[in-house]
């Protein structure tokens, strides 16, 4: 039970995280439409696309390979910085040979998310909780 309730942290926390890169990308996005000559959606048009083309490709990696590899690494007491990382950079790493846009996007996400994840659910984000019990008087 305890890893399943870790497992449900880690994909919340995961997909938070997805949702925060994705609006700053969006927001990236749609700066640089409000400055060029011609835009061809627009800031908002542009700005929604990028969000949720973000949202839409990064939720099943997320979902389906981050979380639950991170979680089990978690479990078992081998999550760290790098080994976070190197999650998050994986996927980016295999899209390289396909297509290099999508590769550089994935590769940005995958370490944000990671890095996100590992600072709220692995670095000690628990060790309160151990040193204290959690009703008074005990």
């Amino acid at each position: 039970m305890k890893f399943l309730r870790q497992l449900a942290k880690t994909e919340l926390v995961s997909l938070v995280a997805l949702a925060i890169a994705a609006a700053a990308l969006a927001a990236f996005s749609a700066v640089q439409a409000s400055l060029a000559a011609k835009p061809l959606l627009g800031a908002a048009g542009s700005a929604k696309v990028v969000f949720l083309y973000t949202m839409v490709f990064g939720c099943l990696p997320v979902a389906l390979f981050g979380a639950p590899l991170y979680s089990t690494l978690r479990y078992f007491q081998k999550a760290g910085w790098l080994t976070a990382i190197g999650i998050g950079v994986s996927l980016g790493l295999a899209l390289l040979f396909v297509a290099t846009d999508l590769a550089l996007w994935s590769l940005l996400c995958g370490v944000f998310v990671a890095v996100v994840t590992h600072a709220i659910c692995g670095a000690g984000s628990n060790s309160f909780s151990r040193d204290f019990p959690s009703t008074p008087g005990k």
